[in-house]
């Protein structure tokens, strides 16, 4: 076995599960072009939805995705798509 037969793209984890989130995504996206939401926005207002009221650090806390501004870019995008606190 060769020291970088671990290093393979066949060998790694992280190759399947990106496949998987590809076709996760690819498959909500008729749904969610319907409502003019990408699927970053749209798992935002799923926690929005649960929580009530949040701020944007419990939402980066409950996207688990601190560190990309993710959950800032599903903010910003919900805020434009929706209204909050209604009248």
């Amino acid at each position: 076995m060769d020291s970088y037969d671990c290093l393979k793209l066949e060998n790694q984890l992280c190759f399947p599960l990106y496949a998987c989130s590809k076709e996760i995504v690819r498959r909500y996206k008729p749904y969610l072009d319907e409502l003019d939401l990408t699927y970053t926005q749209y798992i935002t207002m799923m926690v929005l939805w649960e929580k009530k009221q949040t701020n944007v650090k419990e939402l980066g806390e409950c996207l688990w995705d601190p560190d990309t501004g993710a959950e800032e870019d599903g903010a910003k995008g919900v805020s434009h798509t929706a209204s909050f606190g209604g009248g």
